[in-house]
C-alpha cells in the first residue's frame, strides 16, 4: 500500500500540550535572557568603567537593547516550540484517531507519519500489532470455514434428530461470524476485486 501523505494546516493541534510546551520554553528564555541582561550589566557597571559613562545612561541604554533582544528571542523560541510540538501532537492526533478506527473493528488501516514527524518507532509497532491481528483473525476465520463445512457434512448425513439439526445450524452460523466483526486489508482486496 503507497504511504499517503498527509499536510496538516493547523499547526495547533493539541492545545493544552502545545500550550504548556510553549509556556515552559517562554519562561525558560525568560530566565535565561534575564541572567545573561543580569551578567552583562553587572560586567558593564562594574568591571569595564562605571568611570567612562554615567551609570544610569548605560544602565538604560543596556536594559531597552536587551528587552528588545529577550523579547525577539522569546518571540523566535514561541514559534520554535509550536513547530517542534507539532511534531509530536500531530501523531498523537493520528494515533488517537486510528485506535478509534481500530476499536470500531476496522484493522485494515495502516498508520503513516510525515516525514519529520516523531514517533515513528510508534508507527512502526503498531502496524506491525495490526498485522499481527489480521493473521490471527484470518486464521480464526479459516478455522471457523473449517467447522461450517464439517458441520454441513454431517447435517447431510440423514440418521440425525431434529435437535442434532438445530446444534449444527447454530453452529454453522458461529463459524461464518468467527472474524467477521473485523475489516482486514483482505476484505479490502476481495472488495476491489469483485
Amino acid at each position: 500500500m503507497p504511504q499517503q501523505k498527509f499536510k496538516r494546516r493547523n499547526y495547533f493541534i493539541a492545545p493544552k500540550f502545545q500550550g504548556a510546551h510553549m509556556a515552559s520554553f517562554a519562561v525558560f528564555a525568560l530566565i535565561t535572557g534575564a541572567v545573561i541582561f543580569a551578567v552583562a550589566l553587572y560586567l558593564f557597571l562594574y568591571e569595564f568603567g562605571p568611570h567612562r559613562v554615567s551609570q544610569q545612561v548605560i544602565s538604560r541604554r543596556i536594559l531597552y537593547d536587551f528587552l528588545w533582544i529577550i523579547a525577539a528571542v522569546a518571540a523566535v523560541g514561541l514559534f520554535r516550540a509550536l513547530f517542534t510540538s507539532h511534531r509530536v501532537a500531530g501523531p498523537v492526533f493520528r494515533f488517537r484517531r486510528s485506535c478509534k478506527d481500530m476499536a470500531g473493528g476496522n484493522l485494515s488501516l495502516r498508520i503513516y507519519l510525515r516525514k519529520k514527524d516523531k514517533m515513528k518507532d510508534l508507527m512502526d509497532d503498531m502496524n506491525a500489532a495490526l498485522d499481527s491481528m489480521c493473521g490471527f483473525i484470518t486464521k480464526d476465520r479459516e478455522k471457523g470455514a473449517e467447522i461450517g463445512a464439517i458441520c454441513e457434512e454431517l447435517g447431510k448425513q440423514s440418521d440425525r434428530g431434529p435437535e442434532l439439526d438445530g446444534r449444527l445450524a447454530r453452529i454453522t452460523e458461529l463459524a461464518r461470524e468467527i472474524g467477521q466483526a473485523f475489516t482486514l486489508p483482505s476484505d479490502l482486496e476481495k472488495g476491489k476485486a469483485e
